[in-house]
């Protein structure tokens, strides 16, 4: 739930709303990563909700049934996930699809499933603030991470901040300069094709970073660490590094910018990989690069 939460935290970020999240769209990797998938129904909110009725009918939030709902639509069914993951019942159940979507409108839900016997009263308590018909009374994600759930059961030996973060990762993002709009588009294309082996030590220092869960790191996050570590490194400087990997210019870094800053190239980058950014800005197939296929692939790529 932790990785969920995470997850969906990097895409509000985004401001993109998933829409369909379910137990058919969870992945587990060969490492036992955690990943949510299937983006088919996601839709970028850019401020303004949404009012296309979409998604999974027992996961749906009431405001989706209204027909105008926001980002926190997704919160509500990450909290009908954990009520399924820890019980195996759905909380809004019925002998037809008006007596759930009566139910699910009234958060007409209960824990007198006899599994709930073994379940934490934190847990239940968290159930009941993601399970909130009103959305502004609702937990949002970073709020949710920061529940006694997941603080009081958090895993002994979790990052701590202050050790995960390595100077030549710092040195890495304070040498990040100068680099030109088409390589650093390059670079976020590079950065999808990584393995979960090839960035685990990078992702552990990013999450370590992001204090607050939000799936972005801000320059006070930045500066916080930076500071504990004792190294001379200015405020303004901090403001510089995140200005200049600020690939999608919102004042912030996210994850795929951490990577394209931090990752190691010549360690990372082969034939394969680099065939394979080069067929995405070939855009007419001519085994060859021009101006005009650069323009078209930036406008691909929203930029």
């Amino acid at each position: 739930m932790k990785s969920l939460f995470s997850a969906i935290n990097h895409c509000h970020a985004q401001g993109i709303i998933h829409r369909d999240i379910k137990p058919e769209n969870i992945m587990i990797t060969d490492e036992e990563t955690v990943r949510l998938i299937d983006f088919g129904l996601s839709k970028a909110s850019k401020k303004k909700n949404l009012h296309t009725i979409a998604g999974t009918p027992y996961y749906m939030a009431p405001e989706v049934l209204e027909g105008n709902y926001g980002t926190k639509a997704d919160i509500w069914s990450l909290g009908v996930l954990l009520y399924t993951l820890v019980s195996g019942y759905l909380p809004f159940q019925g002998s037809s699809s008006a007596e759930v979507f009566r139910k699910i409108k009234d958060a007409n839900f209960h824990f007198k499933h006899a599994e709930f016997n073994e379940v934490s009263d934190e847990c239940k308590d968290l159930i009941r603030k993601l399970l909130v018909v009103k959305e502004k009374s609702r937990l949002s994600g970073q709020e949710a991470l920061k529940h006694p759930w997941f603080t009081k059961y958090a895993k002994k030996g979790a990052e701590n901040p202050d050790n995960a973060m390595s100077e030549a990762v710092v040195n890495r993002l304070k040498s990040y300069k100068g680099v030109s709009h088409f390589k650093r588009a390059a670079m976020n294309m590079l950065v999808k094709m990584a393995t979960e082996d090839e960035v685990r030590e990078l992702r552990k220092q990013f999450q370590a970073l992001d204090e607050d869960g939000s799936g972005m790191i801000l320059a006070s996050e930045l500066s916080e660490i930076i500071r504990k570590k004792q190294m001379n490194i200015s405020d303004n400087e901090v403001k510089e590094m995140i200005n200049e990997i600020d690939y999608h210019g919102n004042g912030k870094i996210n994850y795929s910018e951490f990577l394209s800053a931090t990752i190691n190239i010549q360690t990372f980058l082969t034939d394969q990989k680099l065939m394979a950014i080069f067929s995405q800005f070939d855009t007419d197939s001519s085994g060859r690069i021009t101006e005009e296929n650069i323009y078209l692939a930036m406008q691909k790529l929203g930029q």
